[in-house]
């Protein structure tokens, strides 16, 4: 993904003495001169771009996603200096997005960058190079989506199978505010700092239990194929490395009688235990302990295969294995149309039930927590309570408030 930047950086490097610049190169070292690579390397060295380009200094430092929203070179001047003033100098990748463009937009864009210090495609001979792809398919389309589509997925599921759940961010990790939290759960994390990665390690030392789905840390925060050495935190803390990463589209795989549509990694274990595999015997479930806590991972995208409605088998799947010995301070059976919601209160639990579709019974338990009593407020009637269990019948397209006595 940064090869734009590696050749940049080779270029940049060189003297401006056409008699010494293709010396240094290994080519000429080990084979002797060929005319027509030097002619080629002199006129890419020699253009005015990349005089202009060898003045941003330093070269290159930060690497981040641009997309042009507007379609006027001052909001594009805007733009780039705002990413100057957050110290980055080198774009990954530039997108042009627009209703409409005026022709030769695109090329005054990236001279607008330039002049701002920073360096966006290779420039060439022929002009701007198109190093970082754009997107051609629906695939492609969706693929920047991923990561967004994941966190809906598993809330999705958790919502689906009544699991009370909220939103945790890097401030409450700082905050010291994870121990507070049985299960954190990481959806299609590509890249995490290393003072983040750090909490959420201590987290799980600590007793708490991480949960994740692929791709898990795939990059590091410039963009680049992260590497989990041996001895890393990453392989102390999951216990296994990531030798390489792969997509069943090239090498097709199913998982419970499913044929899977997902990235997965080439696994390397270094302690993790092997919960689930592929029908060919990959690993695709992986739990291991660290301190007084444990880990668990999904080798797919579990987030993901859960962003549209009705994938309820790999919602209670991935539901499953993620509470592992972990009991919600409620249950809801069946899991159908009927969403419970519950209020906390010392002397009491109010449970909340909102019904999309037809009437139907269910059974709120808990093995938490205990009940002396439960009465329907709207209809003023006694619920019969038993064993911290109560069934009721929730109306179509209706609900329910159940307030619930606790000892």
């Amino acid at each position: 993904m940064l090869i734009p930047l590696v050749i940049l950086g080779l270029v940049l490097s060189c003297e401006t003495d056409n008699s010494s610049k293709y010396d240094i190169t290994g080519t000429h070292q080990r084979e002797g001169a060929d005319p027509y690579l030097q002619e080629k390397y002199l006129e890419l060295n020699n253009s005015p771009m990349q005089e202009k380009l060898r003045n941003i200094k330093p070269f290159p430092v930060g690497v981040v996603y641009y997309q042009q929203r507007g379609d006027n070179l001052d909001s594009a001047k805007k733009e780039f200096n705002v990413i100057g003033n957050l110290g980055f100098t080198a774009l990954k990748q530039v997108q042009l997005v627009g209703p409409e463009r005026p022709e030769g937009l695109r090329e005054t864009v990236f001279h607008a960058a330039l002049d701002a210090g920073i360096s966006p495609w290779y420039y060439g001979k022929g002009g701007w190079e198109n190093i970082t792809p754009v997107y051609h398919s629906d695939r492609d389309r969706q693929y920047r989506q991923y990561h967004s589509q994941a966190k809906i997925g598993i809330s999705r599921a958790l919502m689906n199978q009544n699991i009370p759940f909220e939103y945790v961010t890097d401030r409450d990790l700082k905050a010291s505010l994870a121990p507070r939290y049985p299960v954190i759960y990481m959806p299609y994390i590509l890249a995490l700092d290393e003072e983040t990665f750090s909490l959420l390690a201590d987290y799980v030392k600590q007793g708490g239990r991480l949960v994740a789905d692929f791709p898990l840390c795939m990059l590091d925060n410039y963009g680049r194929l992260n590497k989990q050495r041996t001895g890393s935190l990453f392989a102390e803390l999951f216990g296994f490395q990531t030798a390489d990463y792969y997509h069943t589209f090239n090498s097709p795989k199913s998982f419970k009688g499913r044929d899977m549509d997902t990235q997965y990694g080439d696994i390397k274990l270094n302690g993790a235990k092997i919960e689930a595999e592929y029908s060919d015997g990959t690993p695709a479930i992986l739990s291991h302990s660290f301190g007084n806590g444990s880990v668990l991972v999904f080798n797919f995208e579990a987030g993901r295969m859960m962003f549209r409605p009705g994938n309820r088998p790999m919602e209670k799947l991935v539901t499953w294995y993620t509470l592992g010995e972990t009991r919600p301070s409620f249950e809801v059976s069946p899991t159908g149309n009927t969403m419970v919601y519950r209020r906390s209160a010392p002397a009491a639990d109010h449970y909340f039930m909102v019904n999309d579709g037809e009437e139907e019974q269910v059974t709120i338990s808990s093995g938490v927590l205990s009940y002396t009593s439960a009465r329907d407020i709207l209809n003023e009637t006694e619920v019969p309570l038993a064993n911290n269990s109560f069934s009721v019948t929730v109306p179509e397209r209706s609900g329910l408030w159940i307030k619930v006595s606790k000892e």
